[in-house]
């Protein structure tokens, strides 16, 4: 019986939280783990990754700034970085996602002023140094959220200019290059694209940085140019939504910064339609206080 997953939770101010998500982990419940960086602030911590090696991987937006924890992905407590890489060269800018590829140690960050995706080969809880290439181009406009697909793809959230970019090979890239495709649409334009996934069945699913909406894309790796979604689902009661991830039983987990929640849903539907959360992560003792982009390491 695989264990269960662990789900990491950022919240903006200076805190990666993380969760051992069994099937009756629901409601005020502790952290499994509570990290504080001792970097002076302000410190909007965006995104959070576990390495293949047990380090914690966190962006902060305000340094700009990326920190590494060595054995970061099991410590608690207010932690100095083992270290920390301050806006090399100028090529780090309002740093809000990551995208991880555990075959290779390979890092990619969005940048969301710069309009970049930077690139690190060597991810680690080491991590130093400037990034191995960037990816430039115009289809790059505040991207908000990234996620890497099974078929090596590199997907961008688009806050700037409400699309969806997509790039083959970014592993390579380290120059101005053009999209290989970008999804717009009308969905897209009324719902300021902010995280995504690509489930096991091809959907793409993004939350909207405008309400409280996830939409359901089917065919991702062939999707391109103007795209309506199959479903528009609304969660009732929540809010803008900030960031969303999903484990390897395709359970999807869902944030809300207003709210300081993590919406958990068993499965989600290909019509449109409200729909509730199996759980939610919710109450003083979670310590969950504006949640960020979401990570989830499978065990």
């Amino acid at each position: 019986v695989a264990a269960a997953p662990i789900l990491f939770v950022p919240n903006a101010a200076n805190r990666v939280l993380s969760f051992r998500v069994g099937p009756a982990t629901t409601g005020d419940v502790a952290p499994r783990n509570n990290l504080v960086s001792a970097t002076p602030g302000p410190n909007t911590t965006n995104a959070a990754v576990a390495d293949i090696v047990g380090g914690l991987i966190v962006a902060n937006a305000d340094g700009p700034r990326i920190e590494a924890f060595i054995n970061g992905a099991s410590l608690s407590g207010t932690r100095t970085p083992d270290a920390s890489i301050v806006n090399p060269a100028g090529l780090l800018s309002g740093p809000q996602d990551f995208a991880y590829d555990r075959v290779n140690n390979r890092l990619f960050v969005a940048n969301f002023d710069g309009g970049s995706i930077n690139r690190f080969d060597a991810a680690s809880s080491a991590l130093t140094g400037a990034p191995s290439g960037r990816i430039l181009s115009t289809a790059i406009v505040n991207p908000r959220g990234i996620y890497l697909a099974a078929n090596g793809e590199l997907y961008a959230a688009n806050a700037g200019n409400q699309t969806i970019s997509v790039f083959s090979n970014p592993a390579t890239i380290n120059t101005t290059v053009n999209a290989t495709r970008v999804l717009t649409g009308t969905a897209l334009s009324a719902n300021q694209p902010y995280d995504l996934v690509i489930d096991s069945s091809d959907r793409l699913l993004m939350i909207s940085g405008s309400g409280p909406r996830i939409l359901v894309f089917v065919n991702a790796r062939d999707a391109s140019g103007p795209v309506e979604p199959v479903a528009i689902l609304t969660i009732p009661g929540a809010n803008p939504l900030t960031g969303i991830a999903q484990d390897a039983a395709g359970r999807t987990y869902v944030a809300d910064a207003i709210a300081n929640a993590v919406y958990i849903f068993e499965s989600l539907p290909n019509t449109t339609q409200n729909v509730t959360p199996s759980r939610v992560l919710f109450g003083p003792t979670t310590l969950i206080s504006s949640p960020q982009r979401l990570f989830v390491l499978n065990r």
